[in-house]
Parts: structure tokens; C-alpha cells; sequence
């Protein structure tokens, strides 16, 4: 709790509450450390259970990389407004459908691919696939740009 409040604010949270995977959705931290679904195996051996939102988490990584650069490189821009968002559906490194997302400010565009995830484990974060089998095997991801082209943006 700490750290979540201190160091690693926005990167680390915590939660006390009983929740599901998409109570998580749009949550900018990487890492929720759930307090009460830990498991205690022996008195030296402990699961810890943390949630995330795959593709927000790490969009918000990413963003946190580049003002880190910035910061290194000792050019950090002043704030910019965003003017234009853009999705599209691409295919990632194993031919999977995804989501690439071209954001606009005044002096820059910023592109970046949401890497499809491999996990399938209950706790992973669910991915918006179409289902429409006569088109990518279902796994297409229109849907998901369609709500990044016409709600975010």
C-alpha cells in the first residue's frame, strides 16, 4: 500500500474489495494486488493473485517510457492536445488481428499496436474479438476499433 501510494503510484494498486477481471477495465495501473485472494501454501510459500488490463495498463507504460525518454534526452515538451485519434485492424507478429491507434497532437503522432494476448488464464484480461466466423476466424477486432474511432475519439 505503500508503495502503490508512493513510488509506484500509477504503476501499483491495490484493491480490498471483492472483483472480477473487468472491474479493471481502463485501469492505468499494471499491477493490482488483490489483498484478500492471496493463498497461503505452507508458513514459507504464498500465492499473490494481481489484476491488470493488458492493453490499457500497457498503453499507459508506453506513454510513461517515452515522457521517461523525454526526460533523459532533456527534451520534455510541453503538454500537447490530442486532435485526432485513429484506429485501425492490423496483424501482430503471430498473424493475429489487432489494434493499432495513430493519436495526433499539434507537433507530433504517436503510433502504437496492442499486442495480442497469448495468455488464456482466468485471470487474464478479455479481448473484444468480433466472433464473426467467415471473417479472420472470428478473431477479428472491427468492434474494437470502431469504439476507439467513434467513443474515445
Amino acid at each position: 500500500k505503500e508503495y502503490a501510494a508512493g513510488v509506484m503510484k500509477g504503476v501499483l494498486d491495490w484493491t480490498d474489495e471483492e472483483v472480477v477481471s473487468t472491474d479493471f477495465t481502463t485501469c492505468k495501473a499494471s499491477s493490482i494486488f488483490d489483498v484478500g485472494a492471496g493463498i497461503s501454501l505452507t508458513d514459507t510459500f504464498v500465492k499473490l493473485v494481481s489484476w491488470y488490463d493488458n492493453e490499457w495498463g500497457y498503453s499507459n507504460r508506453l506513454v510513461d517510457l517515452a515522457c521517461h525518454m523525454a526526460k533523459v534526452d532533456g527534451v520534455v515538451p510541453t503538454p500537447a492536445t490530442i486532435q485526432s485519434i485513429k484506429a485501425r485492424e492490423i496483424f501482430d507478429s503471430r498473424g493475429n488481428p489487432t489494434v493499432e491507434v495513430d493519436l495526433i497532437t499539434e507537433q507530433h503522432m504517436f503510433r502504437a499496436a496492442v499486442p495480442s494476448g497469448a495468455s488464456t488464464g482466468i485471470y487474464e484480461a478479455l479481448e473484444l474479438r468480433d466472433g464473426d466466423k467467415g471473417r479472420l476466424l472470428g478473431k477479428g477486432v472491427l468492434k474494437a476499433v470502431k469504439n476507439v474511432n467513434e467513443i474515445i475519439a
